[in-house]
């Protein structure tokens, strides 16, 4: 009986000292902050890695290039849009990739500006704060960075820069978060010289949701949200 008190003594005083160390080693690494960092860096590269990202970019260089393209680039919202039906026009490219993010734009941004489309229609920014957990201020600055690019090396495209969509998820604070990133998106537009649209309050239900009449899940349209989409940027496509 006493080796096994002794025996169970120095193991505890064992696991004293192992937890210790482990606690002193975290902090010493920065914390709990570290290791969320180093999550976060890992989700971000495998998400440039995913199948469907390398497939559609792989796909979309690969396409002809043509004069006076309209291109519709972002992520699900843009990608799920039959865009050159609805809006009656064959120029249009959709060039939207579902889970998409301002990094994987700008990364695939050279290769959409390679012939000066004679349009952009740009929505991204979502996947940022919903699968990225990103902060909104964060994302204010990779879009800026993202427009000035756009204009920089492609002066004669016309950019369109929508405003992001409310939702009806279940992450607390989205939509606010959401509302800040469009007043930020309004005056980089118009710092920029490229047209803001305004899509958030058309969307909104009377709790300043994504209405349930535009989408099954309460991210994406469906065709009844598409519809609203179009009346929206019609008039700039035509032009």
């Amino acid at each position: 009986m006493k080796k096994i008190s002794a025996f169970l003594i120095i193991s505890v005083l064992i696991n004293i000292v192992l937890f210790t160390f482990s606690v002193r080693l975290v902090n010493g690494m920065g914390g709990l902050a570290y290791f969320k960092s180093r999550a976060k860096k890992k989700m971000q590269k495998s998400y440039q890695n995913a199948f469907s990202y390398r497939q559609k970019v792989s796909i979309f260089n690969n396409l002809p290039h043509r004069s006076n393209e309209i291109i519709f680039i972002g992520d699900s919202n843009i990608q799920y849009g039959e865009w050159s039906d609805l809006l009656e026009n064959n120029q249009i490219r959709n060039r939207g990739i579902s889970g998409d993010d301002i990094e994987g734009v700008t990364a695939r941004l050279n290769d959409v500006l390679s012939d000066n489309p004679k349009k952009i229609f740009l929505m991204v920014g979502i996947n940022d704060l919903i699968n990225k957990h990103d902060d909104e201020r964060n994302v204010v600055s990779g879009y800026e960075n993202l427009v000035k690019q756009i204009s920089l090396k492609s002066p004669g495209t016309q950019l369109y820069v929508h405003s992001l969509l409310p939702t009806h998820s279940q992450e607390p604070g989205i939509n606010k978060q959401i509302d800040y990133i469009n007043g930020r998106l309004k005056q980089i537009s118009k710092d920029n010289n490229v047209t803001y649209i305004d899509l958030y309050s058309s969307f909104q239900d009377a709790n300043g949701n994504l209405s349930d009449q535009y989408s099954f899940d309460g991210i994406h349209l469906n065709g009844v949200g598409y519809g609203v989409w179009k009346e929206h940027i019609e008039k700039f496509v035509k032009r």
